[in-house]
């Protein structure tokens, strides 16, 4: 279900700062941070509330960290890039570099530097409690373990869901998403973000995962998967792609 549903919409704040409290135990990082865009206020409110009990419970000590903090972005789809996130953690514009060393050698204030998405971090937790095994056989279609995927657009019932990862998108749609809205017949879907390739209805049964989008030209991507009914204009949705990326990059 979505995560309003769902008991993970609490914990899921609260597996992230874990999850980023292991990785900084695995590589010896003293200090964390949480970068967020500027519009998740209440994320930004249930994260901090997740690091306060954290650090009122001493898991910051027990794992050698002396800081776990939030960012707030200055906005912008290009500082999904991590070097152009890490430029604005330095206090400059956010732009990305190609540079070396890599941030894993050397970047952050002139050090090694780990960057992975939250919901990375948000996952570890979970994989660790259950063994990587049982986490692995919660996929389908030969794909490991869960995934969050945002569905919207020309759907019944947009929102997050947590999916094993394999799912088919019709499934997505009609299961999760309620039917494409209006009971109208579906013309295509972006299965994985604005930077990816646009499906036909005829995909409907295609996977989600990495392997089986790969082979029909398209990706996984972000996750968000975009659903199109008949009547909708693609040239007018493939120029407002195109808008959106000449602005934001």
């Amino acid at each position: 279900g979505t995560f309003k549903d769902r008991v993970i919409l609490a914990e899921l704040p609260h597996l992230v700062v874990e999850g980023m409290l292991v990785a900084c135990g695995v590589v010896g990082a003293k200090t964390a941070i949480v970068y967020l865009r500027p519009e998740y206020g209440p994320e930004r409110k249930a994260l901090a509330r997740a690091i306060a009990d954290a650090t009122r419970e001493g898991a910051l000590a027990t794992a050698g960290v002396a800081s776990l903090s939030i960012f707030t972005s200055p906005g912008g789809y290009i500082l999904g890039e991590e070097t152009a996130l890490l430029e604005t953690l330095e206090g400059r514009r956010g732009e990305p570099r190609d540079e070396r060393p890599l941030p894993g050698a050397h970047r952050l204030h002139g050090r090694p530097t780990l960057v992975n998405n939250v919901e990375t971090f948000a996952h570890v937790p979970r994989i660790l409690t259950d063994g990587a095994e049982t986490w692995k056989a919660r996929g389908r279609a030969g794909a490991p373990g869960l995934q969050f995927v945002a569905l919207a657009g020309d759907v019944e019932r947009p929102g997050v869901y947590e999916i094993a990862t394999g799912t088919s998108v019709r499934e997505l749609i009609d299961v999760h998403g309620g039917g494409v809205a209006g009971a109208r017949r579906l013309l295509g879907f972006l299965p994985g973000g604005a930077s990816t390739a646009l499906l036909p209805a005829s995909r409907l049964d295609t996977p989600l995962s990495f392997d089986a989008l790969r082979a029909t030209g398209s990706a996984l991507g972000s996750g968000a998967v975009l659903v199109l009914a008949a009547g909708r204009d693609v040239l007018a949705v493939a120029a407002n792609l195109v808008r959106f990326f000449r602005n934001e990059s």
